[in-house]
């Protein structure tokens, strides 16, 4: 009987420390653009820019890269999602890779693309 006591208190004890289960909605819709939205991406399409890295996780960038097209690609068409491959071969054409750099020098240094660098490599 002292066992079957012992027993039911320390199960009522784990019972009573059991976690709370939580749903958080992560959509951040504070953050949503007016201008990034379904009828767009579906009618204009959408081009993933490279993900970036430094060396350290070079390992990481182009997987994570290939992830995030492949999931736009299953949500939107392939025809409606170009690559970062494909993205850095249309800079190129357009000549505007030194403007993509000087983008990129000025996320690192701190920490957005303007929305004029952002609208000239749209």
């Amino acid at each position: 009987m002292k066992n079957l006591t012992i027993l039911i208190l320390t199960i009522s004890v784990f019972a009573s420390c059991a976690p709370t289960i939580t749903i958080v909605d992560t959509s951040c819709p504070g953050y949503k653009s007016p201008y990034f939205n379904r009828v767009d991406i579906e009618a204009k399409g959408i081009m993933i820019m490279p993900v970036l890295g430094g060396n350290e996780k070079e390992q990481f960038r182009r997987p994570m890269g290939d992830a995030i097209v492949e999931n736009f690609r299953n949500e939107f068409g392939y025809s409606s999602v170009k690559s970062p491959n494909d993205a850095i071969r249309i800079l190129n054409s357009e000549n505007l890779a030194d403007e993509y750099a000087e983008a990129i020098a000025f996320y690192n240094t701190t920490g957005i693309i303007p929305k004029e660098m952002a609208n000239k490599l749209g």
